[in-house]
């Protein structure tokens, strides 16, 4: 059983302790960096231990400022171990992270998709927050639920991916910014088997000013990630008959998600002023057309407004 560790490279200042959470894994494992910084940083900051299982891809540029997959899936095309951990370079895994990723895959060896809990620091290492305990087995409808109705958190670093089964359903999942990317990506990888997950290690995100989800990237730009998740996960949700959560409940939890979008001021005039000068007419039809069909099912969602 081999690992890939892929880290894009974009930021030195946490980089080494990313990298020395990795030297510090017990088991058969490669790292591939990404280095999209244009000054090197992965090479400057690579242990020793780690320079024998390491291969560097230096891109002239950083392709990655408004898609971070692309470097993403770069070093997935060059990864060759079994499964695929994704690790920011301001991230880094507990010392016993893939040991106990391990005896999970072999406890549920049929599965693609492994989690451990999640820790979540501020940009000086303090811990902010703990992400929830999982139950052993959740499906891609409760995985969905979860994430939408309780704005469950996560990050990339607290999954490990069979690479098969990523390549097969294209990688990770390209939207802007990668906005949603990790939910998506995840949401794909578990369709066909549930998520298997170990609460024994941590995953640590950090979350800072230079992060995705805390920079202030350019706002259309963002709008436009989220929009094209909710349409993404919206025909998911219609096309595929969920195994646990009803349907109706999972199109209200994908409203309560997006409600910042969905009802500032009513639902209906929200919605028009939205569309009318960011998105496509097809988008404004299919939240109609969803919202009219919880509506005539007397299912309304408690928090979109009445317009009566």
């Amino acid at each position: 059983m081999t690992f890939s560790f892929v880290v894009p490279v974009t930021r030195r200042i946490f980089l080494s302790q990313t990298l020395q959470s990795i030297a510090a894994q017990k088991g058969e494992l490669e790292v591939i960096l990404v280095d999209d910084s244009g000054h090197g940083y992965a090479m400057e900051y690579l242990p020793e231990k780690l320079c024998s299982q390491a291969i560097v891809i230096e891109n002239e540029a950083n392709r990655g400022r408004k898609d971070p997959t692309i470097p993403w899936n770069q070093g997935l095309q060059r990864a060759s171990g079994d499964f695929v951990v994704l690790v920011g370079d301001d991230d880094f895994i507990d010392f016993d992270y893939l040991e106990k990723m391990t005896d999970l895959i072999r406890k549920f060896p049929d599965h693609d998709l492994y989690r451990c809990r999640l820790r979540i620091l501020n940009s000086t290492g303090m811990v902010r927050d703990l992400g929830f305990r999982f139950t052993e087995i959740e499906t891609w409808d409760e995985f969905l639920y979860m994430r939408n109705r309780y704005l469950r958190p996560h990050s990339m670093v607290e999954y490990c991916a069979g690479r098969k089964k990523l390549l097969e359903v294209g990688g990770y999942a390209s939207l802007p910014l990668a906005l949603g990317s990790d939910d998506l990506t995840w949401l794909l990888m578990c369709l066909d088997r549930p998520i298997v997950s170990t609460n024994e290690t941590f995953g640590n995100w950090r979350i800072s000013e230079s992060s995705i989800c805390g920079s202030g990237h350019n706002q259309s730009l963002r709008q436009k990630a989220h929009i094209e998740l909710f349409e993404r996960e919206r025909r998911i949700i219609e096309e595929r008959e969920p195994p646990v959560i009803p349907r109706e409940l999972l199109l209200q939890s994908l409203f309560y998600r997006f409600q910042g979008f969905l009802n500032n001021s009513g639902f209906k005039g929200r919605v028009r002023r939205f569309v009318s000068y960011l998105l496509p007419s097809a988008f404004e039809k299919t939240v109609v057309s969803v919202y009219k069909k919880l509506k005539r099912q007397d299912l309304k969602p408690h928090f979109i407004p009445s317009d009566e």
